[in-house]
């Protein structure tokens, strides 16, 4: 009976649930009961799958540790405000760093952008940075970032200098584009998922199959190994809850708020990458990371103040290889 009532309520979409949420007292409960599941699940990441009790606990805190103090490269006493200026000296300065690895990784929002709606600096997405340079310290592909004193957005202005810097890598032979970013927690595809949408795979417009593929494969080996649900973006909608509550966010005029962060805008280095010369078989995703699963600075709301130390460590560590298979993915598929 209750296996009938769950398949019935997976049918409908999440704008008709929210609109019976008030009427239908077994459909209220079971959103109910999803939403505390995914409330637990980003308090207590160690809970998302059985393999996550066999990390070791060392590799854990080395990852950590390494990540912060690429991040305090950027913003030197790792709190919010650093992330403006960031350790730039000059306005758009960027940070290139070359490897002999297979791709090119960027951070586009490694430091706070100017945002499109505002037309003012933003929040940064904190700990991109740090992701981006470890996985260029394991030798896994050359890294650009800007390093502060934004006066554009790395993913939306088409002349952003990050994108000739990205097309040098790649004119160097490089064979895949990653770009890491990040996201506010708690994005869910329909109301009864229990756990939140740990990373959004972009692919941006027109896709090639070898990008596809690459995204499917990484999305199976995050949900196989870790639990963890790195979804393909391109093709769905996203939803969230509004504060301390199971019912869909709205906008101000009262409509249901969706995402895709599919990397669509015809700025995001995504598409830049897609149209080069060499665009047509290179592979290249966006990814954007829940901010459970990244480093925050002091002066950001943590995703629950009741987690502990190794939890948030766990968080950091499970972010970081995320990205790094999908490194190794886009690779293998650039070959």
């Amino acid at each position: 009976m209750i296996e009938s009532i769950m398949i019935e309520l997976l049918s409908k979409e999440p704008e008709v649930i929210d609109s019976q949420y008030e009427t239908d007292v077994s459909l209220a409960f079971a959103v109910d009961e999803a939403y505390q599941s995914r409330q637990l699940y980003m308090q207590n990441l160690s809970c998302i799958s059985v393999y996550t009790a066999e990390l070791p606990d060392r590799e854990v805190d080395d990852v950590y540790n390494r990540i912060l103090d690429h991040e305090r490269s950027i913003a030197s006493n790792h709190r919010v405000e650093d992330y403006g200026d960031g350790s730039a000296r000059y306005d758009d300065e960027l940070v290139i760093v070359e490897s002999d690895g297979p791709i090119v990784i960027s951070a586009d929002h490694a430091t706070a952008p100017v945002r499109k709606l505002t037309g003012l600096r933003g929040n940064a997405d904190h700990g991109t940075a740090g992701i981006a340079l470890l996985m260029r310290e394991e030798g896994q592909g050359s890294v650009v970032l800007p390093r502060g004193r934004q006066t554009g957005n790395v993913n939306i202005t088409p002349e952003h200098p990050a994108k000739n810097a990205i097309k040098a890598q790649i004119d160097l032979g490089k064979q895949a584009f990653l770009s890491v970013h990040g996201m506010v927690p708690g994005r869910f595809e329909h109301q009864l998922d229990p756990k939140e949408v740990h990373a959004m795979i972009g692919l941006g417009l027109n896709p090639n199959e070898q990008s596809i593929e690459a995204a499917h494969e990484l999305s199976r080996q995050m949900r196989q190994a870790y639990g963890l649900r790195a979804e393909v973006a391109n093709w769905k909608s996203f939803y969230s809850n509004t504060p301390d509550s199971s019912r869909l966010k709205r906008r101000d005029d009262g409509s249901i708020l969706k995402s895709t962060l599919a990397a669509f805008g015809e700025g995001t280095t995504t598409n830049y990458v897609r149209g080069l010369e060499q665009g047509d078989f290179l592979p290249a995703m966006q990814i954007e990371l829940s901010r459970t699963l990244r480093l925050l600075p002091e002066g950001v709301d943590l995703v629950d103040p009741r987690r502990g130390i190794q939890e948030v460590k766990m968080g950091v560590y499970l972010g970081f290889l995320l990205n790094s298979e999908a490194g190794r993915i886009l690779a293998e598929y650039g070959e």
